[in-house]
């Protein structure tokens, strides 16, 4: 596992012989590195987070987790009886505009960027609006599983804390990389040799292995649904298929 010190040592220090100059903190660059990697490609390793939310009476605004870069599903605390079903923020703004009495047991939900009114600093907060409008508050109503971004490395954390990469070291030299090039470019404060730097390590060998790396974390994913085969043995399907009523010669 990569540490934040290793980080500065290993990165920053090493490819500018010396810590950077007084225009940039070292860890603006280890976050400047890490959002630019997790931007390279949707890693499998960004995107298995779970999360639980919590609703609120009378609060149509569900704060997400730091980390949170989209959302890939979301379950209620009891989905055989209340569904919930994501839209977007347009298409919830018309549901809202109808003004149509909606079932109690359906939640519309549409991620949004929000400011935080009681404090300042934080602004385009990643959250859940929510409609209707919960009447009552339950901890852990929803359950998310979401694509999680860089969370932000800073001063208050130790520099033996490990960064937020795989912990078998798969993308340890990508972002040892990218971080080398981000404190070279921002150093000689040239924007165009950082950008050609990045485009050379997004067509490298290195790239390539950790994205070969990333595919086979996760090499059985469950039965393939919604094809064929499957489509047909559901159960409101007037026949059922099965592997071995495919035509002679071709294969499973």
């Amino acid at each position: 596992m990569l540490t934040v010190k290793q980080a500065i040592d290993s990165g920053i220090e090493h490819a500018l012989n010396g810590p950077p100059s007084h225009a940039f903190e070292p860890l603006s660059l280890v976050n400047l590195a890490g959002q630019h990697l997790i931007g390279m490609y949707r890693w499998e390793w960004c995107k298995r987070r779970v999360a639980s939310l919590n609703l609120r009476a009378g609060r149509d605004t569900i704060e997400l987790p730091d980390d949170f870069a989209g959302l890939e599903a979301i379950e209620t605390i009891d989905n055989t009886s209340i569904a919930v079903r994501m839209v977007a923020q347009s298409e919830l703004l018309q549901i809202k505009a109808q003004q149509v009495m909606m079932p109690s047991s359906v939640f519309f939900v549409a991620e949004a960027y929000v400011d935080d009114d009681n404090d300042p600093q934080r602004r385009n907060v990643a959250a859940l609006q929510v409609f209707p409008t919960p009447e009552s508050s339950m901890d852990g109503f929803f359950t998310i599983n979401y694509r999680g971004g860089w969370p932000p490395v800073t001063n208050e954390m130790p520099q033996e804390v490990a960064l937020p990469l795989p912990n078998d070291g798969s993308c340890d030299a990508l972002y040892l990389t990218v971080l080398r090039a981000f404190a070279r470019g921002f150093e000689e404060d040239d924007q165009r040799s950082l950008e050609q730097e990045l485009e050379r390590i997004a067509q490298g060998a290195i790239f390539a292995a950790a994205k070969a790396s990333d595919l086979r974390r996760f090499e059985h994913r469950g039965r393939i649904r919604n094809g064929a085969l499957d489509t047909a043995n559901r159960s409101r399907a007037p026949y059922r298929m099965t592997l071995n009523s495919l035509p002679e010669g071709l294969d499973a």
